[in-house]
This record gives structure tokens, sequence and C-alpha cells, in this order.
């Protein structure tokens, strides 16, 4: 249920900011922790998530978002 209640809030949410005309965002929801009604909708421009780092595979001034590795073989995978 929680799933399918994150997923119909995201893609409303995508809906309103699009028809707003509010691009090059990506959706955000808060207090999802919380009971629906207390939760927070909004937007994350996406240039804030990028970064200049030299990445394999990828030119040094390419913009990618930053990421950690996961360890496959690891406990928590």
């Amino acid at each position: 249920m929680f799933d399918c209640s994150l997923a119909t809030t995201m893609g409303y949410t995508a809906a309103v900011l699009t028809e707003h005309k509010l691009t090059g965002l990506c959706v955000a929801v808060n207090n999802v922790t919380q009971p629906v009604e207390n939760w927070r909708c909004g937007g994350v421009p996406i240039l804030s998530m990028l970064d200049a780092i030299p990445t394999e595979g990828f030119k040094s001034t390419d913009l990618v978002v930053k990421s950690d590795n996961v360890d496959i073989n690891g406990k928590a995978f």
C-alpha cells in the first residue's frame, strides 16, 4: 500500500509541476513516515544534484549524480 501511495503522489506531483511549467525538477516527497495528510511534495532542481567529479567512464567535465558504490557481496546487499 505504501509503494502505491508514494508512486501516485510522485506522479501527481510531477503532473502539477509540469502543468505549472516547472521543468528541470526532480519530485521530492518529505515526511513519508507520517500519515499521508502530513506528506509534503515539491521539486528539487536536477542541477543541484549534479557534480563535475571524476567518474569512471565519464570525462572529467561531465556532470554526474554523486553516488556511492555498493558491495554486492556485503551483508547489507
